[in-house]
């Protein structure tokens, strides 16, 4: 294994599993805040027999930080579960099909042996194809290859570094908010000062640290020649359309 696997190989696929971690951590997070929120709220609505100007003020204040709670558990988790998709996507589709090719050279003699049906006497799954390396040398490079790869799709290139600390940002935010919704019940949430202001900060924080990830993503899906380095275009755009898709971070930023 350690001819196969160059211990930075190991290194790196290590780090990509713990980014993958990261994200799923993070979305995990989120659902537990979200759906404190959703019992506060609900909660609220089955207390709100109180008559008089100081029942109607209680319930206009817990209704008005409902739906503040809301779009800030709603936009944490749009981001965070658009980055885990598109690590994901990239780590074990992209970057698996990649180590395939790799690993086997296509062969579509089986589809004409059978009679054009797909189906084959031999394999009912076809044939997967010759194998493409001829020694341990090339089975090591394509191993090494497929660490790269899986490394690179969760920015944790060099280059990458102004992105994903913007990530990990928004990350790390995601946490802050369970850590707020923990900290009161059902029943005290939405009355709670010092606790939706802190959620307040919260969206501030993220709000930022979101606009910075897009304005990054934004330079490096237009620099086709790669002279800026980083982000490849192509992952820059993909992700950028996932995070962005109606352009309000890229807009909000701009008149910012």
């Amino acid at each position: 294994m350690s001819l196969l696997w160059p211990r930075a190989a190991r290194s790196k696929l290590a780090a990509a599993q713990r980014a993958v971690l990261r994200t799923r951590h993070a979305r995990l997070a989120l659902q537990e805040a979200h759906a404190r929120v959703l019992e506060a709220g609900n909660v609220a609505v089955a207390g709100g027999g109180a008559s008089g100007g100081a029942g109607r003020a209680k319930r206009a204040l817990a209704s008005r930080r409902l739906r503040r709670l809301s779009l800030l558990s709603a936009e944490l988790r749009h981001f965070v579960g658009a980055v885990e998709s598109h690590v994901g996507g990239e780590v074990h589709g992209h970057a698996m099909h990649a180590l395939n090719a790799r690993l086997r050279a296509r062969d579509d003699s089986y589809s004409s042996s059978s009679g054009g049906d797909g189906s084959n006497s031999s394999s009912s799954s076809g044939n997967p194809g010759a194998v493409r390396p001829r020694d341990l040398y090339e089975l090591r490079d394509a191993f090494v290859a497929h660490a790269s790869d899986a490394h690179a799709a969760c920015l944790l290139s060099p280059r990458d570094a102004s992105l994903l600390r913007a990530v990990d940002r928004t990350l790390q935010l995601a946490l802050d908010f369970r850590a707020a919704m923990r900290r009161s019940t059902p029943e005290t949430l939405l009355t709670d000062a010092p606790l939706y202001a802190a959620a307040q900060g919260v969206h501030a924080r993220f709000t930022v640290a979101a606009r910075e990830a897009c304005a990054r993503l934004r330079d490096a899906a237009r620099d086709v020649g790669g002279a800026l380095g980083g982000v490849d275009p192509r992952r820059a755009a993909a992700l950028l359309r996932q995070l962005d898709y109606n352009g309000y971070y890229l807009s909000s930023a701009e008149v910012a």
